[in-house]
Parts: structure tokens; C-alpha cells; sequence
């Protein structure tokens, strides 16, 4: 079994912390946004997400699945602050909670 066929057979399990809508930490790990995007879209793209040329497919990975967690993020919380757990599995993306962080009012 390759790489990819074996990484398609096992969801991945993401939790992204946002402060002020901005995406800030995956899994607990601070970083800046371009190495934030670059490992969402590596993760997403082993995952399924995104669709085209493999450039196209990482930057839509990311493009897809930080606009949902966003989407999620904003239903429970006012400032944009909170943390969006996901699972990515044969190109679906499943929101699985979301939270505000520690001082965010939930809506």
C-alpha cells in the first residue's frame, strides 16, 4: 500500500485555534499563517480535499477547509476567537465542535 492510498484510509483529526477570525494554531501548535495554510493544505490534500493541478489541489484544500471551519466558528462565537475540531476522510470535511477560547462570549 502507498503513502496516499494509506493516508485516504484513516481520517484526519485537526483542531484549529482562532483569534480575532485569523487562524493561529493547528493541532496546539502555533505558527504563522503561511505555514498554518501550507499544513492544512498538505493534511487536507492527503486527505481528498481540494480538486485540479497538485498546486491547485493544496491551495483549495486550505481555501476549503479554513473557510469551514470559519463558517463553524462564527455560528458559536461573536469576536472570532475559539478553537474548530475537524475530521478530513475521503474529501469530506466534518466539523466535529467548536468552542470559544477562554474569554470569547458565545453568540
Amino acid at each position: 500500500m502507498n503513502k496516499s492510498t494509506h493516508s485516504l484510509d484513516m481520517p484526519a483529526h485537526i483542531e484549529l485555534a482562532f483569534e480575532h477570525g485569523v487562524p493561529v494554531s493547528v493541532n496546539g501548535i502555533t505558527m504563522s499563517l503561511d505555514e498554518l495554510t501550507d499544513i492544512v493544505a498538505t493534511i487536507a490534500g492527503d486527505h481528498g480535499v481540494g480538486a485540479g493541478s497538485v498546486r491547485r489541489v493544496l491551495e483549495g484544500a486550505a481555501e476549503q477547509v479554513l473557510g469551514r471551519a470559519r463558517e463553524a466558528l462564527a455560528g458559536v462565537v461573536d469576536a472570532g476567537d475559539g478553537i474548530v475540531r475537524m475530521k478530513l476522510h475521503h474529501g469530506e470535511q466534518t466539523v466535529l465542535g467548536v468552542s470559544p477560547s477562554s474569554g470569547a462570549r458565545p453568540s
